[in-house]
């Protein structure tokens, strides 16, 4: 049965209410024999359910390692190396300014660290759900730069992005600003 992680979650706490429930009314509405069947059927249900939401929180942590790790060795090592490593050949791309497929990414990265040698990205929160990952960070061409604030979204099946999309904002001069909380 697959869950997804919000509902797992509501699931693992309703647990120990639902044993009660579920002994309670085979306790009263069955012979002793079926009493103890149906109970050990929900304790085994239960017992699966919270294996398979502890599965979904292990992928969706090993997601967030593998979103971190590529971006960080990628973007600020200029580790190329990790593109192979986490990403699969038929990579689908949402971005208008990159091309779909590894080998894309290959060169539009190599075009980056030609023209922009001190790249650096610094993030601020990581976010997984299942086999999505939302990277939110700042972006810096040069280390004087006010920077991007950018959020990338992740869809990694098996330990390898197959899919991406962002969203890329250009910080604000904080004088101009609505308001003081800042983007991060």
């Amino acid at each position: 049965m697959a869950l997804n992680r919000r509902d797992a979650i509501k699931m693992a706490a309703a647990v120990p209410a639902l044993m009660q429930l579920n002994i309670a009314h085979a306790e009263n509405t069955s012979t002793p024999n079926k009493k103890a069947a149906t109970a050990e059927e929900q304790v085994k249900s239960l017992e699966e359910k919270l294996a398979s939401l502890k599965r979904l929180n292990a992928t969706a942590e090993e997601n967030k390692k593998i979103a971190i790790d590529l971006c960080t060795r990628l973007f600020n090592e200029k580790d190329t190396s990790v593109i192979d490593k986490y990403i699969v050949e038929d990579y689908i791309q949402h971005s208008p300014t990159a091309p779909s497929g590894r080998a894309g990414i290959h060169a539009r990265v190599g075009e980056l660290f030609a023209a922009y040698p001190k790249l650096h990205i610094d993030i601020r929160q990581v976010i997984s759900e299942g086999n999505l990952v939302a990277l939110h960070y700042i972006w810096r061409f040069k280390p004087e730069d006010r920077g991007m604030a950018i959020v990338d979204i992740l869809r990694i099946e098996g330990g390898k992005v197959r899919e991406h999309w962002d969203v890329v904002q250009e910080i604000p001069d904080p004088a101009k600003s609505a308001n003081r909380n800042g983007m991060f």
